[in-house]
């Protein structure tokens, strides 16, 4: 991944890691940050690669925006980062299932054991969590994607 391509991407998961925990909500205009990305990657010819990742990532989190658990803002975050990483998203993506378990295991139960019990059954249960309390899943892709960047 060339220089540029990475700068854009460390302003793109900045921003909506940041408008994801403040505001729960990620602008569609701040995706627009992964389109270098996006187009040196079909410039290259990967054109299978970014359809097999367009598949990839839609059977990924779909089932999760269906059931509740990510919001349209979220999906949208995950395929614009899907295309712009190619190949390497898979890895991106296990390292950010990983940090969101960590992260939201802390935040379920922080300081409320018995509380954070219920809530995470009633989210086994109905897929959200019962304190109403949001997950900012950015925050996490964010960190899978930069893992795999340096990792690779």
């Amino acid at each position: 991944m060339k220089m540029v391509e990475q700068v854009f991407l460390l302003f793109l998961t900045v921003l909506s890691s940041y408008f994801d925990l403040r505001y729960r909500k990620i602008p569609n205009y701040l995706l627009l940050l992964a389109l270098p990305a996006i187009v040196s990657r079909a410039y290259q010819g990967e054109v299978h690669d970014v359809l097999v990742i367009i598949v990839f990532t839609s059977m990924l989190h779909f089932f999760a925006y269906y059931r509740g658990w990510l919001g349209g803002g979220d999906v949208k975050f995950a395929l614009s980062l899907a295309l712009a990483l190619g190949r390497l998203f898979p890895l991106a993506w296990f390292f950010a299932a990983l940090y969101a378990g960590i992260f939201g295991g802390f935040l379920l139960f922080r300081g409320r054991l018995m509380a954070g019990l219920m809530d995470f059954a009633f989210f086994v249960s109905s897929g959200k969590a019962n304190s109403g309390k949001g997950f900012p899943y950015a925050v996490a892709l964010s960190l899978g994607v930069w893992t795999a960047l340096f990792l690779s």
